[in-house]
């Protein structure tokens, strides 16, 4: 894991919460375990808050010493911590609405 980069993991939260609101629309969710779109937009909000504020958000030549991956390059163990819990983010987002996704595995 120690070549995966925070950034990258933070695009597939951003591409996962956008297909799950663009999927759900506007009604409320279809089983128990979806909620209404307008939680979910509100969490996205959240996150995109704390990305941004942790620099997990930061990326490139300009952002890269306000970056996660640059604050924690010298910390592996928490690097990979962020990743694996950013990868859970994902898997909790997209799993009520996706199955099909994460049942191949």
């Amino acid at each position: 894991m120690s070549n995966t980069l925070i950034y990258e993991n933070h695009l597939n939260c951003l591409d996962i919460f956008e297909k799950v609101i663009k999927s759900i629309g506007t009604g409320t969710g279809e089983s128990p375990n979806q909620l209404p779109q307008e939680e979910v937009l509100e969490e996205f909000d959240r996150y995109k808050l704390w990305a941004g504020n942790t620099g997990a958000a930061n990326t490139g030549a300009a952002n890269w010493t306000i970056s996660l991956d640059f604050r924690l390059q010298e910390a592996e163990f928490l690097k990979n911590q962020v990743i694996r819990l950013l990868q859970l983010l994902s898997w909790s987002v997209s799993y009520p609405y996706f199955p099909e996704w994460l049942s191949a595995d």
